[in-house]
């Protein structure tokens, strides 16, 4: 399993998430991929990371293989991540993770998945999570009573168009 925040504030490209997702993958191998290890002794001699995103798939692909119980990515926020991210990973990486089988578990909100859906993948499994009023009421009580000095009337006007406002169910 590898997991990545794709956090809209990290200027995180292609190449570094894959590296992400690669080296965690590799923490759980018992030994690494010979391709791998070919790379990384050059690393251990030139002191530099110059590896090419397509160098970086094959290792990627290479290192999956070597699970025999398959691989689950979770990619978190996928929504949270820069459109031109989210992009590159629709019209590159996803088709390449269909290939190799790995299993993806793709978190953010309802508009960027569907559209992936329909991009990358036949038949995905979407489950629906969304916030129920009795979750927001209980959260935003706990938060303005910590914050704010509030009336019972005014905390309950802002309660309940907050609650409006997050579609809870």
């Amino acid at each position: 399993m590898a997991y990545a925040y794709l956090d809209y504030q990290e200027k995180i490209d292609r190449a570094e998430l894959m590296k992400s997702l690669l080296v965690q993958l590799l923490d759980q191998c018992s030994e690494l991929p010979p391709d791998v290890k070919i790379e990384y002794e050059r690393y251990v001699e030139n002191k530099k990371d110059n590896l090419k995103e397509d160098r970086i798939a094959e290792m990627f692909a290479s290192c999956t293989s070597k699970f025999k119980d398959g691989v689950f990515i979770i990619l978190d926020a996928f929504d949270e991540a820069r459109p031109e991210l989210q992009l590159m990973l629709k019209q590159k990486y996803f088709q390449h993770f269909v290939k190799l089988k790995l299993q993806l578990f793709i978190t953010g909100r309802p508009q960027p998945l569907k559209e992936i859906k329909t991009a990358s993948f036949t038949g995905p499994r979407e489950l629906e999570n969304s916030a129920k009023d009795k979750d927001i009421e209980m959260y935003l009580k706990k938060e303005l009573m910590l914050q704010y000095s509030l009336d019972e009337r005014t905390r309950d006007v802002i309660l309940n168009s907050l609650k409006d406002k997050a579609g809870g169910k």
